[in-house]
């Protein structure tokens, strides 16, 4: 009995021991959380701020050509803002769904271009990586905003964005009804499709024009950029 008594003695202490340890993991864990939360609405308040020192500056300048580099500016940190915006209230380290992302970007782009026509959005449902999000979310920025800028010739066009898979590629496409990228030339669409072609060497991707009925842009990239984050 004595020996069984001891046993039991031992049995409850490390019973204790493993609850005073899990206690603090949870503490820890918490604690973390709540960084995290606060590291969030940083960042975000941060981004606020700066679209402000944006906007007051696009107010203050006659320059057209500053106003519309802010202008520009003030875009891309929207579609950063957005990313950052779904992952905060996602509270996920890793990822992000794919459908919310693109369908939130087109509506915060669209609400700059509220005269120039209207996206129409299609996706397939995925989990994307943050490292993928915020350089897919200036991606489709750059090209929808090239859309509403040069392609829509009435108020009544449409952007459409589709989202499919295609074997081992994901393949993201943004086709306009404008005269094609061949008509425009060079100048601002070409500077901000080569923003695109650089965004899309990081991520592994490619990116190419055709020009039927309209610009199509074409972005794909591999499924495993995707899918590396479930492995």
């Amino acid at each position: 009995f004595s020996v069984l008594a001891r046993k039991v003695q031992e049995l409850n202490a490390e019973i204790h021991a493993r609850r005073r340890t899990q206690a603090g993991l949870e503490e820890a864990l918490l604690r973390n959380e709540t960084l995290l939360r606060e590291l969030h609405h940083r960042v975000k308040n941060n981004i606020q701020l700066i679209l402000g020192l944006f906007s007051a500056a696009e107010r203050d300048t006659r320059s057209q050509e500053v106003r519309a580099f802010l202008s520009d500016a003030k875009r891309r940190l929207i579609a950063i803002g957005t990313a950052q915006n779904l992952m905060y209230q996602s509270q996920l380290m890793r990822t992000l769904s794919l459908a919310p992302l693109l369908r939130a970007l087109c509506e915060a782009i669209g609400a700059a271009f509220r005269t120039a026509g209207r996206i129409e959005v299609s996706t397939v449902e995925a989990d994307v990586s943050n490292d993928t999000a915020f350089p897919l979310a200036l991606i489709l920025n750059e090209l929808v905003t090239n859309a509403f800028k040069h392609g829509c010739p009435a108020d009544d066009s449409v952007v459409d964005v589709a989202m499919g898979r295609d074997g081992a590629e994901y393949v993201l496409t943004v086709q306009d009804g404008g005269p094609g990228i061949a008509a425009e030339g060079s100048g601002r669409r070409s500077s901000g499709l080569g923003l695109v072609q650089g965004l899309c060497r990081q991520i592994g991707g490619s990116f190419t024009i055709e020009n039927a009925d309209g610009a199509r842009c074409i972005v794909r990239f591999p499924a495993q950029t995707l899918e590396e984050v479930g492995a």
